[in-house]
């Protein structure tokens, strides 16, 4: 399969990290278009994640 694109909701990326009661989660991005072009919605969801990580007390 070749994927373009992921639907990112925080509150899957952080499920594990909740119910296995983690203080740190190391998230990671790629470009696999080659593209390094930084678009608006990566800047959305990157600021989506950062705002759970802080209701979370969970250190990105």
């Amino acid at each position: 399969m070749n994927y373009k694109s992921v639907d990112v909701e925080p509150m899957n990326v952080f499920r594990i990290a909740v119910m296995k009661n983690a203080s740190h989660v190391i998230l990671v991005h790629n470009h696999p278009l080659g593209s390094l072009t930084s678009f608006e919605l990566y800047k959305n969801i990157t600021d989506r994640l950062i705002q759970v990580d802080r209701i979370l007390n969970i250190d990105t």
